[in-house]
Formats: C-alpha cells, sequence, structure tokens
C-alpha cells in the first residue's frame, strides 16, 4: 500500500466517523415549525416549507466559525439558535432556529467542520481566499 493510498484510507475514515445529525426548528419547545436540518455526506441540509419546499445545502467544511443565541424563552424550553458563518458568498450565515441542547450541537457542528478541514487539507485562508475572489468576480458583473 502506497501513501496515497493510506491517506486515502485516512481521509475516508474521519468521514466516516462523522454521524448522521438531525433535528428541526422549535418554537417554544414545541415542533410546529416547517424547517429541518440533518447532516448527510459531510454536508449540513436545511429543508423548509410544506407547501413550498426549500433546500439548502452546506458543505461542512466551509464553516468558519459558530455562535449561539438563547433568550430566557429559549433557557425555559432547552432550545436556541445557532449561527453558522461560512465561506459561501451567496449565504455568508446560515441560522439554526429552536435547536435542543444547542451548546452541544454547536460544538459538534464545528468540530465536525475542522475534522473534514483536516481530512481535506484545506485551510481557513484558503476557504477566505476563495471567498474574496467569488465576490470580486460577482461584482465585477455588476459593474
Amino acid at each position: 500500500m502506497d501513501t496515497a493510498d493510506t491517506a486515502d484510507t485516512a481521509d475516508t475514515a474521519i468521514m466516516n466517523t462523522i454521524p448522521r445529525w438531525k433535528d428541526r426548528a422549535r418554537w417554544w419547545g414545541l415542533p410546529i415549525i416547517f424547517e429541518w436540518y440533518e447532516i448527510v455526506h459531510e454536508k449540513l441540509i436545511i429543508k423548509r416549507g410544506v407547501l413550498l419546499q426549500q433546500e439548502e445545502q452546506l458543505p461542512l467544511y466551509r464553516i468558519m466559525d459558530v455562535k449561539m443565541e438563547r433568550s430566557l424563552l429559549d433557557l425555559i424550553f432547552k432550545t436556541g439558535r445557532i449561527l453558522l458563518f461560512s465561506v459561501d458568498a451567496a449565504v455568508p450565515i446560515f441560522v439554526l432556529r429552536g435547536i435542543k441542547n444547542p451548546r452541544e450541537t454547536a460544538e459538534l457542528l464545528l468540530d465536525y467542520a475542522e475534522q473534514l478541514k483536516a481530512a481535506l487539507g484545506v485551510k481557513g485562508s484558503e476557504l477566505y481566499g476563495a471567498s474574496l475572489a467569488e465576490n470580486n468576480i460577482r461584482n465585477r458583473r455588476r459593474l
């Protein structure tokens, strides 16, 4: 087995350690909002709506930072809001609303992102530079 096969095996092993995670938005602790969150194949998938369904996907390695917010009602119902700051030029901030155990979930998402960045050999500066390049291209098209 050569070094390329060893690296591929290590990358696959790390990516296979990322389990599936599912949750849905809650209002006052009740899952009555039509918004679902799920991790599948190294991507965070956000699904919204009943009659008109929308789906957004965020590759986990593009997450740069995570922030958790909790109101007094969130503290009572043990829920919270998680903001994911990404290098995605179209949607730089993804908001996960009404998440159970938001602190643990925020840490989990950030850990997954860091594991994938390490496995893929992606550095934060590379992502940030790619984001700036995408914005410059979009700005030139507008002119």
